[in-house]
C-alpha cells in the first residue's frame, strides 16, 4: 500500500468511526479530521473558523463526541504526562472536567508534583500521589508486565534514571527500547 492508499484508508476509518458513534456527529467530522490532523477534501472546516473560535469549535466536538459516547456506555479517558500540555489542550480538559459530574465520564490525567492544575474542582477531583520506584520496584514491576528478567548488566537502575528530580522511574520512560539495550531478557 503506497502512502496515498496509507492516507485514504485511515480517513475512511475515522469517519466511519465516528459515523458509527452516532449520525448526529456528521456535522462535526471536519472537527475530528482537523484534531487527528486527517486531510480532507469531502470534509473541510470553514475557512472562517480560525484562532480562538477554533479552538472553542474543537472544544465543542470533542464535548459531542464524548456525551454521546459515554451515553451508550461509561467511558474512561486517560491522559498522561499532562504536566507537558499547553494551554489549548488546559481549556480542554476543563471542558471535559465539567462534563465527568453529569456523564458516565472517568479523566484519569497524569502529571508531574510540579503541575499546577486548573481543570477541576475539589468536588470532582480525587488526587493520588505515587512515589518514585526504587531499583527493586522496578525490577518486580518489569517482571509482572513483562513477564521477563532485568539483564544482570543493566546495573545502576537498568537503564531507568534515578537520579534526576523528581525521580520518576516509570517502565514507560524506557521500555521502546529494553531489547535493544540488552535490559531485559525472555521476551526479545
Amino acid at each position: 500500500m503506497d502512502e496515498a492508499e496509507g492516507a485514504d484508508k485511515l480517513h475512511d476509518h475515522a469517519v466511519a468511526a465516528v459515523r458509527a458513534i452516532s449520525p448526529d456527529l456528521e456535522p462535526f467530522i471536519p472537527h475530528f479530521l482537523h484534531l487527528l490532523s486527517i486531510p480532507s477534501e469531502a470534509h473541510k472546516l470553514p475557512e472562517t473558523v480560525q484562532r480562538d473560535a477554533l479552538r472553542r469549535a474543537l472544544e465543542g466536538a470533542l464535548e459531542v463526541i464524548i456525551t454521546f459516547t459515554s451515553q451508550t456506555k461509561p467511558l474512561v479517558m486517560v491522559l498522561e504526562d499532562w504536566h507537558w500540555s499547553d494551554e489549548a489542550s488546559d481549556s480542554a480538559l476543563k471542558n471535559l472536567a465539567g462534563l465527568a459530574a453529569h456523564h458516565p465520564l472517568l479523566l484519569a490525567v497524569t502529571y508531574r508534583p510540579e503541575y499546577e492544575r486548573t481543570w477541576s474542582t475539589p468536588e470532582n477531583y480525587t488526587p493520588i500521589a505515587v512515589k518514585p520506584l526504587d531499583v527493586a520496584e522496578t525490577e518486580a514491576m518489569v517482571r509482572a508486565v513483562l513477564g521477563a528478567e532485568v539483564h544482570p548488566d543493566g546495573s545502576a537502575g537498568y537503564g531507568v534514571s534515578t537520579s534526576r528530580p523528581p525521580a520518576r522511574p516509570w517502565l514507560d520512560e524506557w521500555s521502546s527500547s529494553p531489547c535493544s539495550r540488552r535490559v531485559v531478557t525472555g521476551v526479545c
